[in-house]
Order: C-alpha cells, then sequence, then structure tokens
C-alpha cells in the first residue's frame, strides 16, 4: 500500500438532500482538487438536483445506488480498485469501518453533530452512554425531548440501538483523526467514545475587503437564516419581533430558509398581526443571500448548534449578531461586541434587539477582518490536509499547488 498517495476517497452514504454537511462536502471536493489532489467520490445513494443555487458535480464519482450488506461489500471494492487510497467519510462511518475489515485502507471522519445536540444519532441511548446520558441533559436543551424518545423506546429498539452503537464506537476508534467542529463535540468524543479529535471550522469563501453600506432606509431590517424547525426558535424570535414591533414602527424582520416549520411559523405570523412586517423568503441561493445581507441591521440566529456558519457569513458582511449561548463563539467577537450572547428566550431577545435599535454596535473593521482570516475555507482545507499528511496519508499540501 503506498501510504503517502495524493489521491483522496471523499465518502457520503446518502447525498439527497441540502445542508450544512453536504455544503461542507461540496467545498472539500472542489478545494482538494483545487490544491493538486486526486478526489474521488463514493455515495450510497445519490439525489442529482440543486443544491445552494447550482447543480451538484463530482469528478469521478461512483454512486453505489444500494444500502445495506451488499453496498458495504461493493465500497469496499471499489476502494481497493483505486488502489487503497485514504478515505474521508462525512457520513456512514459505519460503513466506512465495515468496508474496511474487507480490505486494507485507513480513513478520517468528519463527525459535523455532536450526540447530545441531535435527534438523529441515537449512540447516546445505548449502555455504553448510560453513564453520561444524565450529565449531558441536565443544562440541555434538547433534554427533556431525549427523555421523552428514551421512553418510548421498544426492547428491540434498545438491542438494535447497542448494536449499531459497538460499531459506532469502533468505527470512531479506528479513525485516524476524527474533526469536529467545537470544543463540545471535542469534550463529548472523549467522554463517551474515548477518542481524540481535532476542532476545525470553516465558513466564508472570501474575506470582504470593505465595510458594505446597508441600502439606505429608514427601516431597522432583522435578518434570520436557517432551516425552519424547531431546533432553530423561530418561534421565540417572532414573539420577541411582537413586542419590538408594538414599540418601533419602522422594523421588519426577514426570515430565509424553508422546513417543516414553516406552516406554524406563518401561522404565528398571522395571529400576531405581523403579516406585512415579517418576509419569509424561503430558500435563496448562495449568490442571491449576500444581497440580502447587506439589507441586515442585525443578524439572529439563537438555534440549538454548537457550530453555524450563518453566523460567519453575516460577520463577514459586518452585520452585528445575536446568538445563543449554547453555540461555540470566539472570544474575540464577543470582546468587541459584534456578537452577543443571550440564554433564548423571549425576554432576553427583545432586551438585546431593543438595546441595539437604540445603540447601535460599534467595532474596528480590521478586527473583524483579521478574525475572520481563521475561518476561511481555504484556511480550513489547508488544516484538513496538513493533519493528513501529519499521518503520512497524503503529500503535505505545501508540495502541491495552492488556491
Amino acid at each position: 500500500m503506498n501510504t503517502c498517495s495524493n489521491r483522496v476517497i471523499l465518502y457520503y452514504k446518502n447525498f439527497i438532500t441540502p445542508g450544512g454537511a453536504e455544503r461542507l462536502f461540496i467545498k472539500e471536493h472542489d478545494y482538494f482538487i483545487k490544491m493538486g489532489y486526486d478526489v474521488h467520490v463514493i455515495t450510497n445513494t445519490f439525489s442529482n438536483i440543486e443544491m445552494f443555487g447550482k447543480p451538484v458535480k463530482f469528478i469521478n464519482h461512483v454512486n453505489l445506488n444500494s444500502n445495506g450488506l451488499f453496498s458495504i461489500i461493493n465500497l469496499a471494492k471499489e476502494i481497493k480498485n483505486l488502489g487503497n487510497p485514504v478515505v474521508l467519510c462525512s457520513s456512514g462511518d459505519i460503513n466506512i469501518y465495515l468496508a474496511s475489515l474487507l480490505t486494507n485502507f485507513k480513513y478520517a471522519l468528519h463527525i459535523h453533530h455532536p450526540s447530545f445536540m441531535s435527534f438523529n444519532d441515537f449512540d447516546k441511548y445505548s449502555l455504553f452512554a448510560k453513564k453520561h446520558f444524565k450529565q449531558y441533559i441536565k443544562s440541555n436543551y434538547g433534554a427533556s425531548r431525549f427523555k421523552k424518545i428514551q421512553k418510548q423506546l421498544t426492547t428491540l429498539q434498545l438491542i438494535i440501538i447497542n448494536q449499531k452503537a459497538i460499531f459506532s464506537k469502533l468505527a470512531k476508534r479506528k479513525s485516524c483523526v476524527n474533526f469536529v467542529l467545537s470544543n463540545y463535540a471535542k469534550k463529548e468524543k472523549k467522554e463517551i467514545y474515548g477518542i481524540d479529535s481535532e476542532v476545525l471550522q470553516g465558513a466564508i469563501e472570501n474575506i470582504n475587503l470593505k465595510k458594505k453600506h446597508r441600502l439606505k432606509s429608514k427601516v431597522f431590517t432583522i435578518l434570520s437564516v436557517a432551516r425552519l424547525d424547531k431546533n432553530k426558535r423561530i418561534d421565540v424570535l417572532i414573539k420577541s419581533f411582537k413586542h419590538i414591533h408594538d414599540k418601533y414602527e419602522n422594523i421588519n424582520l426577514i426570515i430565509v430558509g424553508s422546513g417543516p416549520e414553516e406552516k406554524k411559523l406563518k401561522k404565528l405570523t398571522y395571529e400576531n398581526k405581523l403579516n406585512g412586517k415579517i418576509n419569509f423568503c424561503g430558500h435563496i441561493s448562495d449568490d442571491k443571500i449576500l444581497e440580502i445581507y447587506s439589507r441586515a441591521n442585525l443578524f439572529v440566529s439563537i438555534d440549538w448548534a454548537d457550530f453555524k456558519i450563518t453566523l460567519f457569513e453575516s460577520l463577514n458582511n459586518f452585520t452585528p449578531i445575536i446568538v445563543s449561548n449554547e453555540t461555540e463563539c470566539d472570544s474575540e467577537f464577543i470582546r468587541m461586541g459584534i456578537v452577543k450572547l443571550i440564554t433564548p428566550s423571549v425576554k432576553n431577545l427583545t432586551a438585546e434587539i431593543e438595546a441595539e435599535i437604540t445603540s447601535p454596535t460599534i467595532f474596528k473593521v480590521s478586527e473583524v477582518k483579521k478574525l475572520l482570516q481563521k475561518y476561511t475555507w481555504n484556511t480550513y482545507f489547508y488544516n484538513v490536509l496538513s493533519s493528513l499528511a501529519a499521518r503520512r496519508l497524503i503529500p503535505s499540501p505545501r508540495r502541491l499547488c495552492s488556491i
């Protein structure tokens, strides 16, 4: 086996709907190619739809078009046919682990969500995570829902969960390196799985050269960009906006995104007589979202998550932000006042929005730009490649062409 080939396989189990993990996967594919690596993509299922405003196209893409045991066997065959290069897995770590038992290759994992900040990760209900369950849900937004789900699990479901959890743990422990997005996730993975992780964060393409002037308007515009689900707490934002609107006339709220809570949120808007003041824009492509950001005086993101790309996109447009204190954020942004952390509630959010209306945040654009350099995609992917190179899995990116 050539342990220092410049060939890299990117694996994503089911690439079918747009989201943060899918965005990172597309970016990773494009950047690795630009940086001179021989990139191959393998998926179990692939939906050839538009994502983020354009069709998804991968060079050297193999879609297995299957799941289950045969997909694992076929996955191992495809990797072996490519000479067993390093595999960087963004989804489907158990599949990668089982395939690695059939042929000789090494792999690394992107772990996008902490187990205790996800309703799709069931490892938390397994026996090996039992002693951590009570500890992690003490001050956790999803605690009541996690406990409810736990009580509703049948004996058969628990057996399946524990079987999968064994392979999940083995997959993470066999990985050469596990990439996570926050120190919260790093701590959680250490305690639950007994693994070390590297915290790397990327979010923006290029840093804006100068502060954008807001469109000339007497209206104070609040912006939210998020998938419309319960975890995003858009209902809290709408209720808070109602209080603000009753006191200040010239304000509006733009909500970008779609999701399962859309009908409920529009109903809440109607019930509070805010039609015309709250604009639901649905999904907006990347090339059009910049104009939306340029209109905002304040960005609000109080959802339940450890890391948010939209936070940095807003910072890159030099827009003050109110964010949930559950989100990990560079203390320097907080120090300069451009990011405000709150415990999410209607009362707290209303107070912070009103403070921004009456006393707009003043900050140094040069300081923001300097900090944002750490969060460019170029820096992020260079660090990913450097980490793989340090383990002699690929050549150093310094020896290859850079962007």
